[in-house]
């Protein structure tokens, strides 16, 4: 039994230091990039049919908060630490993408450089994914500790959300982010198939499509609530 064990151990050793070596690559970190991307997707999907619910009444989604808070006997503590440490990870793995990028041409291009990026999602990916990153902040201390909400009421989910987009200024924060977080996810979607080796004639004809109906899917539906208070739908 003994011998097992230590089979057991040594075995786990080597597989985790095969990961890390894996993951001091380019090719690693652009894997766990997508990887911790997927399940960031999946977790904004989730919370973007949660946010619907909005239009169900108060009870409705103050029903749905509470089920989070307290009727999951913990489990959305378990999503987010899962949430966080994706989302590190992810962020660690784009740093030392572009640490390792500059490394490589420690000399600036001659006349400027030249982007080989093709497309607005492309070249917004480093920039946008700073916006979105201190859009999450302010949407924390914002709609769940009520920092930045001069009228918020803990476990008033309905009432935080219609009071803060009377003010025309946080629906327009929140669109913007939103255009931001439609070509992060369009882009990152893409990307991510062809990362994982999802690039086959079979895969191709469908990835674009699929990463655009996933940035609409997900942008539209965050958008809803905020409009539709906006305009009166929702009051």
């Amino acid at each position: 039994m003994a011998v097992v064990c230590a089979g057991s151990t040594t075995g786990e050793a080597m597989s985790a230091n095969a990961s890390m070596t894996l993951y001091r690559t380019s090719v690693g970190k652009k894997i766990a990039m997508a990887v911790t991307g997927l399940l960031i997707v999946a977790w904004l999907f989730m919370h973007m049919v949660g946010n619907l619910l909005i239009f169900a009444g108060p009870e409705a989604i103050n029903s749905y908060g509470e089920f989070l808070q307290h009727g999951s006997h913990g489990a959305i503590w378990v999503v987010r630490a899962v949430l966080l440490l994706a989302i590190i990870v992810h962020i660690a793995a784009v740093l030392s993408l572009i640490r390792q990028a500059r490394a490589a041409r420690p000399v600036a291009y001659e006349g400027g450089r030249q982007n080989q990026a093709t497309d607005a999602a492309a070249l917004s990916m480093r920039y946008g994914g700073l916006a979105l990153f201190l859009y999450i902040i302010f949407h924390l201390l914002h709609m769940t500790t009520g920092t930045l909400h001069p009228d918020f009421v803990r476990g008033d989910v309905y009432h935080n959300v219609v009071t803060a987009f009377h003010d025309w200024k946080n629906v327009a924060i929140y669109l913007i982010a939103l255009i931001f977080l439609g070509l992060h996810l369009y882009h990152g979607v893409f990307s991510g198939f062809q990362t994982l080796g999802w690039d086959n004639a079979r895969f191709r004809s469908w990835r674009k499509p699929f990463a655009l109906g996933t940035a609409l899917v997900i942008c539209v539906g965050f958008s809803l609530p905020p409009l539709a208070v906006a305009i009166g739908i929702v009051h």
